[in-house]
């Protein structure tokens, strides 16, 4: 069968047994999805598309994928996670400029 014809739990399975073919096939089919769900929390288009890659890449280095109800939603899921952590980060690494600095005579 081709992998084009595949349904996402297929293309899951064949993801959890090292298929990168699958991994390929699984962005391409949800990238436009992913892309218009992360707008919806964050507006930087340019995080939003590094969040996507960092969820791709870390499928592809996972070692112990389980059998996900739905790829859809795990891929969702994935992504907001990915953007909350990013976000909260950068909120935690502010710019020495936000500080006011006082000194007293």
């Amino acid at each position: 069968m081709n992998f084009n014809e595949m349904d996402d739990m297929t293309l899951w399975s064949s993801l959890i047994e090292g298929n990168l073919r699958a991994l390929e096939i699984l962005y391409k089919r949800h990238y436009a999805l992913l892309l218009n769900y992360g707008l919806k929390f964050c507006q930087d288009i340019e995080l939003t598309k590094d969040c996507i890659q960092d969820v791709f890449v870390k499928l592809h280095k996972s070692k112990e994928l389980s059998q996900a109800v739905s790829p859809r939603a795990y891929l969702l899921r994935a992504l907001r996670n990915t953007l909350y952590d990013n976000l909260l980060l950068s909120k935690e690494t502010t710019s020495l400029d936000e500080f006011a600095f006082h000194i007293s005579e």
